[in-house]
């Protein structure tokens, strides 16, 4: 899709999901673009740069004079990116108060609430103040149980039983932390073969590491810490922040074939990060990187081709990344190839039905995983597609996408019962 194009349709639609309806529509206008760029940036892991702009999308509310839920919005998208890069004192009360605003809204969206607690609870757990973390999972799996989600995605809910499980252990409470436990464990041996398709938020990780042990290892050669040690001083967690030291070990490790080192390099010169910005050599890394199936990869290259940077406008390839990307997991491919189907576009027709069942999709597999912003953002295209079309044709969308989740499920499980044949 060609850059205007797409930003008109970012502009009459995005809008509507998230930001729309403020006091002053310039500032939002400014927030929305800010907002677009921090999800586009965090879903290419660059926490950094999605913290720079979560933080303007928050000042862009605040100004604008944005009603308490969407300031709440920006909130908990500011902490969130805060707690990634470990700055905890500052992620905490944006997190608290995203939560206190979503819980008294007298039209109370139940779903941003349910996911804001789950995300502080883990936030809480993974900086290791439990008692802190069980009051947020109480209330979580509360609501997650009435929803039905150990029906319909029990490993995931699992998950969450063994994450509350883990804070009640720690925090001395032994009786309760088994009854707990033993509650994820049957979910999972009742269901088979069945995988995790939402991967938990690990908060606090790389906080606390031993950046001397890392450091040794990469300096013998290990590929693993080379990125670690790479990624670190690019994010500047526990060490100096240091471009040239960041893309020094990233480097090492991507000569040698690691797939996140690679697209992590595909992201700094196609952003300019560190280094000056050469699209082709973007390019070059993405490549390397998909072809290995790295998701984020796979989605990063049909962009450079969706845009035409440094290759020539190519929509069909375009699709054919982005598609891979989701087949892989990737939940902004399907919201980019959602966009793909919205203009008529260079050898590709705009098709309502396609662009529905995607933008579906991916507003389906955000809200499981957390992501609010960028499940209410797919839910807006999906409401705006939804008027021009018939009810069979909605009919038609969501059965394709009921179809297409189906068998990627059964493809992620065969892959989890084969590790050798997992993609990177």
């Amino acid at each position: 899709m060609g850059r205007n194009m797409k930003i008109a349709f970012l502009v009459s639609l995005a809008m509507l999901a998230t930001l729309s309806g403020c006091t002053n529509p310039v500032n939002m206008y400014t927030a929305q673009r800010y907002f677009d760029a921090g999800t586009e940036a965090e879903r290419m892991g660059n926490y950094r740069l999605a913290h720079e702009n979560y933080y303007r999308t928050y000042v862009n509310t605040e100004i604008g004079h944005a009603d308490d839920q969407k300031k709440a919005l920006a909130m908990y998208n500011l902490g969130r990116m805060k707690g990634h890069l470990c700055m905890k004192t500052e992620a905490e009360p944006l997190l608290l108060q995203s939560v206190a605003i979503e819980e008294k809204a007298p039209s109370r969206n139940e779903n941003w609430y349910t996911g804001r607690l789950v995300e502080t609870a883990r936030f809480y757990l993974g900086f290791k103040e439990y008692a802190k973390a069980i009051p947020y999972f109480e209330k979580a799996t509360v609501r997650l149980v009435d929803s039905g989600t150990e029906q319909e995605y029990p490993v995931d809910m699992a998950q969450v039983w063994s994450d509350y499980a883990d804070a009640l252990r720690r925090s001395g409470s032994e009786a309760k932390a088994e009854e707990v436990a033993l509650r994820a464990q049957r979910l999972r041996d009742s269901n088979p073969g069945k995988s995790t398709q939402f991967p938990s938020v690990v908060y606090g990780r790389n906080c606390n590491v031993e950046v001397d042990e890392i450091r040794a290892k990469a300096e013998q050669g290990d590929t693993n810490a080379e990125f670690t040690l790479g990624s670190l001083y690019d994010a500047g967690l526990n060490v100096k922040k240091d471009q040239k030291e960041a893309i020094r070990w990233l480097m090492r490790a991507a000569e040698k074939g690691h797939s996140e080192a690679q697209n992590s390099l595909g992201s700094m010169y196609q952003a300019g990060d560190g280094v000056a910005r050469d699209y082709a050599e973007a390019i070059r890394w993405y490549t390397l990187a998909a072809n290995q199936n790295n998701n984020t990869a796979l989605m990063n290259l049909g962009y450079m081709y969706d845009e035409g940077l440094s290759v020539p406008e190519d929509n069909r390839r375009a699709i054919e990344l982005y598609t891979q990307a989701a087949e892989h997991g990737k939940i902004g491919a399907m919201l980019n190839l959602g966009l793909m189907f919205v203009k008529e576009e260079q050898n590709v027709s705009r098709d309502p039905v396609l662009a529905f069942m995607w933008f579906d999709l991916c507003r389906h597999y955000a809200k499981r995983t957390g992501d609010t912003a960028l499940s209410e953002r797919a839910g807006g295209y999906t409401s705006q597609i939804r008027k021009e079309m018939t009810k069979e044709q909605v009919e038609r969308a969501a059965g394709m996408a009921k179809e297409w989740d189906a068998a990627m499920v059964r493809k992620w499980n065969e892959q989890k019962q084969n590790p050798e044949q997992k993609p990177q």
